[in-house]
């Protein structure tokens, strides 16, 4: 894979396949925007967690228990961030409605890893199938989940894509043949959309899938170590045993290996 770019000449979104996704692209997105939501609360108040979400009149509704609600003000200002900043103003404030108790109603309470993990459960039944099929081609696929619900499926050469500037949720690419381990650019790729909210990174190839999930935000240090492995990691340094050994010591983020489909 290539550095993040425009679709180069010779590339195709595909439309038909973008069309067998059905609802997941809304799903991934609400659910995307509630763990920020969650994450940030938590700067805000000890423990909060989601209680649901739902849709009405174009309008994503999150209602959230607290122990301590935040002020209308806050509330407007964490959702100007995540239209201008995390969205890229794909995704409207007005779009965006959030509703906190500061007394748990309902069976269950998501937290902030959670909602994230929700969200990898829908993108392995939905849309990892898929990418699976698409291995097996001679060019290299991507999927993106972008913040405001679209799913775009894009065709690149034999063996790279270009990441689309495109605010995302999730993004997921394949490795036409048997290796879905990155290659150092592929982490490079990761380690940066991870930094600008994209939740859920993955690669499928035809005998195994290579997921990054985010658990909350990544902090200063862990940024630190993640740019180190990948650095060390591109020169050579470290093999793959020890580079997914030491991913697996940063607490924000989850990876797995998974073989076979």
């Amino acid at each position: 894979m290539k550095a993040p770019g425009t679709v180069p000449n010779g590339a195709e979104w595909d439309a038909e396949l973008n069309q067998i996704f059905g609802n997941t692209g809304v799903i991934v997105a609400r659910l995307g925007i509630a763990f920020h939501l969650a994450t940030l609360l938590e700067e805000y108040t000890p423990s909060p967690c989601l209680l649901g979400v739902e849709e009405q009149n174009s309008k994503w509704i999150y209602v959230f228990y607290a122990r301590s609600c935040p002020d209308k003000s806050w509330l407007e200002e964490v959702t100007a961030y995540i239209e201008t900043t995390l969205t890229g103003h794909l995704l409207s404030t007005d779009r965006i409605i959030v509703k906190c108790f500061d007394h748990p109603t309902g069976s269950s309470c998501l937290h902030a890893d959670s909602i994230s993990s929700e969200i990898l459960r829908v993108v392995e039944n939905s849309i990892m199938p898929i990418l699976h099929k698409l291995s097996f081609k001679n060019n290299e696929y991507f999927v993106v989940v972008t913040w405001d619900g679209n799913i775009a499926v894009g065709r690149g050469g034999e063996r790279n894509v270009i990441l689309p500037k495109i605010p995302h949720v999730f993004f997921g690419h394949t490795h036409p043949n048997e290796v879905c381990m990155p290659s150092p650019t592929d982490l490079e790729n990761m380690l940066d959309a991870l930094c600008n909210g994209t939740i859920i990174e993955v690669i499928v190839s035809r005998l195994c899938s290579f997921i990054i999930r985010l658990r909350r935000p990544l902090n200063a240090n862990e940024y630190d170590k993640f740019f180190t492995l990948v650095e060390q990691y591109k020169r050579g340094r470290i093999n793959v045993d020890r580079l997914l050994s030491e991913l697996g010591k940063i607490d924000s983020i989850e990876v797995q290996v998974k073989i076979g489909h």
